[in-house]
């Protein structure tokens, strides 16, 4: 073989020996920029930077190696996805930064929460409560497992109501019942606008002032010619005896208009709405009977019980839970021949009045 034969065949195998390395390099970042680490745990280093160029950041991983003169592999996003410039791209719908960032769980008893930048989910504690859907005045309670258990009143689980005069309430049983808004209040009476009644009703016209001018407000809500709610009393006119129509108290000789059948009566406490001195309807103030679990109170002699609570101003039927020192307490809900003992640190009057193992001292504190 001559020389020149020689050189060219020496010359061919190195360029196929360059052109094989050259293509297991290119296979090899291939791999390393394209392998996303699983779960987004850290991935390979990035591979080397070709023309001086920054190598590719592999997923999650630590910088790669750098070119002749090119910087290092980006290290890669949160989420663990490697991306052509170096640099990984967290999955927005799991990435966060608190936990209101990460959508509702799934499931009633679980919770999302923001861990590390990443949404999960956990289970809800055991004891929580879920409220049901639709609300019913009830909710369920977890297991702390992911399950819901048993379902409990929930008074804050208020139904929604579709009624515009009436708004819908929870017992402290779980029963709906209806409370009427506030007359006055906007609705419709067909096509035309009307005004609630304060009893749970729309109605055209709850006074003069509602209706068009030339009109009254009678007696039935609608607006008529007649000035007056009665035969020449009520409304402009002077004020009507016993069992004549009416619309307001002042309507009435007695200043008792029954809100259920728009009459005067002879007693406020009997006329289905609040007025006078009443805490709630027809009751509490001092002058009506007592009022009865969850109506409204300010002081104890406005519950039927004796009992009203300082904190929501509702009658509750136990003096032991009403949050003041009332009965014969010694000290805020308990002491007493009633209520249950006192803590260290509460009033009381012997040691009698405190828990197992405490004495009343000489300042009548349990300690």
């Amino acid at each position: 073989m001559s020389q020149r034969a020689s050189f060219q065949t020496h010359w061919m195998w190195s360029i196929a020996v360059l052109l094989l390395v050259a293509s297991a390099c290119e296979r090899r970042i291939t791999v390393y920029v394209d392998e996303a680490a699983p779960n987004g745990a850290a991935g390979r280093s990035g591979g080397a930077g070709v023309n001086g160029s920054a190598g590719a950041g592999g997923a999650g991983a630590e910088a790669g190696a750098g070119g002749a003169s090119g910087a290092g592999g980006a290290a890669s996003g949160a989420a663990g996805a490697a991306s052509p410039d170096g640099g990984g791209t967290a999955d927005a719908s799991l990435a966060c930064a608190v936990d209101t960032d990460c959508p509702p769980p799934d499931s009633t008893c679980a919770l999302s929460r923001c861990a590390a930048g990443r949404c999960t989910q956990v289970d809800a504690p055991s004891g929580a409560k879920v409220p049901d859907v639709p609300a019913d005045c009830h909710a369920s309670t977890c297991d702390g497992h992911g399950h819901a258990m048993s379902s409990v009143v929930d008074v804050t689980n208020v139904p929604l109501s579709n009624d515009p005069c009436a708004v819908t309430g929870c017992t402290a049983f779980g029963d709906t019942v209806p409370k009427p808004v506030a007359a006055g209040t906007a609705c419709h009476v067909g096509a035309r606008k009307g005004s609630c009644d304060g009893a749970g009703a729309c109605v055209e016209c709850n006074r003069t002032a509602d209706c068009p001018p030339g009109l009254f407000c009678d007696a039935h809500h609608f607006c008529g010619s007649a000035p007056c709610t009665d035969v020449d009393c009520g409304g402009a006119c002077g004020p009507c005896g016993l069992a004549k129509r009416c619309l307001a108290d002042s309507d009435c000789q007695s200043f008792a208009c029954d809100a259920a059948t728009t009459t005067c009566i002879q007693n406020q406490c009997l006329d289905h709405r609040q007025d006078g001195n009443e805490t709630d309807a027809d009751c509490g103030g001092g002058t009506c009977q007592g009022c009865g679990y969850g109506q409204a109170c300010l002081l104890d002699d406005d519950c039927k019980y004796q009992a009203c609570d300082t904190l929501t101003l509702r009658c509750v039927s136990n003096q032991c839970a009403d949050h003041r020192v009332d009965g014969n307490e010694t000290d805020i809900d308990c002491g007493g021949i009633s209520c249950g003992p006192c803590l260290p640190g509460q009033r009381c009057g012997s040691n009698f009045d405190c828990q197992s193992g405490h004495i009343c001292n000489g300042s009548k504190v349990c300690q």
